[in-house]
């Protein structure tokens, strides 16, 4: 009878742990899986991804036979000496391609292709949703840290308003710098209410790119808590080539030119087709009057002597395809190269920032601290004050500025890269 109580609790942390799993915050992984599930533009590329595979069961056919049945009626003015005015026949004939000069060979090998284009496509397109969905996560981020940052000046500026207005009423300051607090206090609301706003349009914007309803609390920023280091560009470089979709793509368009070149080729060679047929004719259209069988087994062998210059001009057009994609392969490569240099750059240049940007928030507060402290003691003005608090507040919005500026470079780098989401 004791285990009775036992098995209810079992059950009950059972009956719990989803509710318990589903309510755990999103960090930017599950966030990024969460985009990829719900985006419907995925949905519209899976489907083009299986129109090509629909392609390569077409081009199959060609490697099949093909079988046909027909049944035909005349009827004629008067009968003839060999036709009677009405007669009939059906057949069922087998037909087999035996040789076409490799063509349909070449024409389902860029089938295939294509089905890999398709993937290729929606490799890119993952890339880009985990990249749109990293940005906007960090622009949450972002957002909050610059309300926090308001809401911590419009503090301060409170406080000293409210011990302002003792100091005033006393008359220790004058009602003019009483007055210019009061005028700061206001900016500083003002200037959190847009931060609470931009926080909100924020999260409107990460619950549109993940196509689900999030708020603030339902995030988990700690993945945010240490910098990522970034590898040197040789690396980067290699891993880019070998995995940045747009390459992959020229590769397979290039192999495609190359099957349209021997597609070309298998014109100027000759066809064979086998052809197997079975029927029968009659004097009268329920095929029972003088019924004639017949059996008959066809080889055909064709070829094309002069279509006008097409086959060459085909042929020509082909090979200057494979031309054209090696030149924009080029323009490619060196167009993500230079992107990657740069991007390297802004993360070097941010990273530096962000060390200056620690440095300064240190400063800012050892100055506020000694001036709030000479104001106390009324060496410093109410200007000094008040600037003290305006300099804490723009360093640390320059600390938050920098740091999430080296998060986003090294986002682009990883999406440059193919890398997101590893």
């Amino acid at each position: 009878m004791k285990t009775i109580p036992s098995i209810i609790r079992l059950l009950f942390m059972v009956m719990i742990l989803p509710v318990a799993a589903s309510a755990s915050p999103y960090c930017l992984e599950r966030l990024m899986d969460e985009a990829l599930n719900n985006r419907d533009i995925l949905r519209m590329y899976e489907i083009s991804r299986k129109q090509a595979e629909k392609g390569v069961q077409e081009r199959r056919a060609a490697f099949m036979p093909g079988v046909d049945a027909s049944y035909t009626a005349h009827r004629l003015e008067d009968s003839t000496l060999f036709e009677n005015d009405e007669n009939a026949s059906w057949k069922i004939a087998a037909r087999l391609n035996l040789f076409a000069g490799f063509g349909d060979r070449s024409a389902l090998d860029t089938a295939r292709r294509r089905v890999e284009v398709q993937e290729a496509l929606m490799d890119g397109l993952r890339q880009d949703i985990r990249l749109e969905t990293a940005l906007a996560f960090l622009g949450v981020h972002q957002a909050l840290a610059e309300r926090e940052v308001a809401d911590s000046t419009r503090r301060l500026y409170s406080k000293e308003y409210e011990q302002a207005g003792t100091r005033h009423e006393v008359g220790v300051i004058r009602r003019a710098d009483y007055l210019k607090i009061k005028v700061v206090l206001d900016d500083a609301q003002q200037a959190w209410t847009r931060a609470n706003a931009a926080v909100n349009q924020a999260v409107n914007q990460l619950s549109r790119t993940t196509g689900m309803a999030l708020s603030p609390s339902d995030l988990d920023f700690s993945d945010f808590q240490e910098l990522p280091l970034l590898k040197d560009y040789v690396l980067l470089s290699e891993k880019m080539q070998e995995r940045r979709s747009e390459l992959k793509i020229l590769d397979l368009s290039s192999a495609m030119a190359e099957d349209s070149v021997a597609m070309a080729k298998s014109a100027y060679m000759p066809r064979a087709d086998l052809s197997l047929s079975h029927g029968q004719s009659a004097d009268n259209y329920s095929i029972s009057d003088n019924v004639k069988d017949e059996t008959r087994l066809t080889l055909s062998l064709s070829v094309n002597l002069f279509d006008g210059m097409k086959k060459p001009a085909v042929l020509q057009k082909s090979r200057l395809e494979i031309r054209r994609i090696a030149h924009e392969r080029k323009e490619t490569l060196d167009s993500l190269n230079v992107q990657l240099k740069n991007l390297l750059l802004d993360a070097d240049v941010a990273g530096k920032n962000l060390q200056v940007a620690e440095a300064g928030m240190d400063e800012a507060r050892e100055h506020l601290r000694v001036t709030e402290y000479s104001y106390r003691e009324g060496v410093a003005t109410t200007t000094d004050l008040l600037d003290a608090i305006a300099y804490l507040s723009r360093a640390s919005a320059n600390r938050i500025t920098a740091r999430s500026t080296y998060l986003q470079t090294s986002f682009r780098i990883r999406h440059l890269v193919a890398g997101l989401g590893e």
